[in-house]
């Protein structure tokens, strides 16, 4: 069972973490036009971090019996693991 301050990360990086994904579209026109290298350093990392969301975390296969149903505590995890690899990523840059 999740404890409440991981319920609030949880949450709070499900938030932040949804504006990539809608800023992705947007990026993505760009990179159609004129390539990755065009992107900022900040857009790039924008773009891999909604990769990362849409591959690692939202995608499932219902038929599948892992991914049928995530638990709280993996899908804590999981999105820990994203956040994480974001600031490795930030902090690089």
């Amino acid at each position: 069972m999740l404890q409440n301050n991981q319920l609030v990360f949880l949450r709070d990086e499900s938030t932040v973490h949804c504006r990539p994904l809608s800023e992705e579209a947007q990026l993505e026109e760009i990179v159609k036009l004129i390539g990755m290298d065009a992107l900022s350093p900040s857009d790039r990392l924008t773009m891999e971090t909604a990769r990362s969301l849409r591959e690692d975390f939202l995608h499932q296969l219902a038929f599948h019996e892992v991914d049928t149903y995530t638990s709280s505590e993996k899908q804590y995890m999981m999105m820990k693991l994203v956040a994480e690899n974001k600031a490795k990523k930030a902090k690089k840059k």
